[in-house]
């Protein structure tokens, strides 16, 4: 028992951690009376073993430390509880210093109480860390929610005079134009006012994605969702021809937001369409499966892909694309993994160039 109490006695003498031991009573306005501090405490605080020996552990208190945390200690303390805190102490020259403390009732032989035990560790850093980054987020936060408020300003402020640009153009298209030189200025005008009425329309779907907070989940039904993309997409449709083939018949229903979902699909059969292979025909094939009690759909074409491996850090990028293709704006998967992340889903990417493209969307099931 005795190599025991040695080993004790080295282990509290030679660690890093402050050990203070003091007495079980506690005097009124003063505290218990301190019995014992190793090195590593003298070494934290300042103090000596004569500085604290037969002193108060109020000594280490000061203007911040919070006094909360302390009635809490004296209430654990007072009912021979363990307690477990983060304080600001004060150095024996006025420094402050937080310190992680631990203070228990220790027993002796026979199980009766006969001493409080108090570790403290140094945790000053780690703590200026946690605050530098706390500020930086409150500042990161404010200048997002400013980004956001100047960005919904500027666009509301674009897109009503760029409409009207796009109005007084179109009044002026029954109007027989002779010069060359002024028919292409007046398509150009035309089209560049519809191009920015799009991007001014993207940055503002982009926002509603973000910040939209009151997200209504609802049973969707996935073949209604693509008989009616479809129809909104006869336009294109009509041309390629694209041959669809579905199969729902595993996982026919999703758990999803309505609009977001309309949002995912029409990207996906866009996206398809606009990538077609020009040497053979659209072949589309949408599938719904359960995997690990999630549904996953696949979207899979024949058409043009792309490079996987060298495009894998920016393919759901902002305004990233791929092909030279006119009509490509480099926002479609942006938007379907922005929306698919906003309620906990997933998407991935298979595609090989020449051979096409596959899209896996995971769903969770509400």
């Amino acid at each position: 028992m005795k190599n025991i109490d040695k080993i004790l006695e080295s282990v509290i003498a030679n660690t890093k951690d402050g050990v203070m031991i003091t007495s079980l009573d506690i005097i009124p306005d003063r505290g218990p009376v301190v019995v014992y501090i190793n090195e590593a405490f003298s070494q934290i605080t300042g103090y000596s073993s004569e500085d604290m020996v037969g002193g108060s552990p109020r000594i280490l208190y000061g203007s911040k430390t919070d006094k909360n945390e302390l009635n809490r200690l004296w209430q654990a303390m007072e009912n021979r509880e363990s307690c477990e805190m983060e304080l600001i102490y004060y150095t024996k020259y006025g420094s402050e210093y937080w310190a992680q403390t631990l203070v228990y009732a220790a027993q002796d032989n026979i199980g009766n109480y006969s001493h409080f035990v108090g570790i403290i560790k140094d945790i000053t850093a780690r703590k200026k860390h946690e605050m530098e980054n706390e500020r930086l987020i409150k500042d990161l936060t404010g200048k997002i929610k400013d980004l956001r408020q100047f960005t919904y300003i500027t666009s509301h402020n674009l897109r009503s005079p760029l409409t009207n640009l796009l109005g007084l153009v179109s009044l002026t298209e029954g109007i027989e134009i002779e010069d060359e030189t002024l028919r292409t200025i007046h398509a150009s005008f035309k089209t560049t006012a519809e191009s920015l009425i799009e991007t001014v329309d993207d940055l503002m779907e982009i926002l509603d994605t973000k910040e939209d907070q009151d997200i209504k989940i609802e049973e969707i039904v996935v073949s209604d969702v693509l008989n009616y993309i479809q129809d909104q997409l006869i336009s294109l449709t009509h041309d390629t021809r694209p041959i669809i083939i579905c199969d729902f018949e595993e996982a026919p229903v999703i758990n999803f937001h309505k609009v977001y979902f309309d949002s995912i699909i029409s990207n996906l059969f866009t996206n398809a369409i606009k990538y077609r292979s020009p040497v053979r025909r659209l072949h589309i094939n949408v599938a719904t499966c359960i995997v690990d009690n999630q549904v996953v759909l696949t979207f899979e074409d024949n058409g043009i892909g792309l490079d996987v491996e060298r495009h894998k850090n920016r393919i759901f990028g902002f305004y990233q694309k791929f092909h030279d293709n006119p009509d490509s704006k480099g926002l479609g998967l942006y938007l379907v993994k922005s929306q698919m992340e906003k309620l906990g889903g997933t998407v991935a990417i298979e595609s090989k160039l020449n051979e096409g493209t596959k899209l896996i969307l995971t769903f969770t099931r509400q």
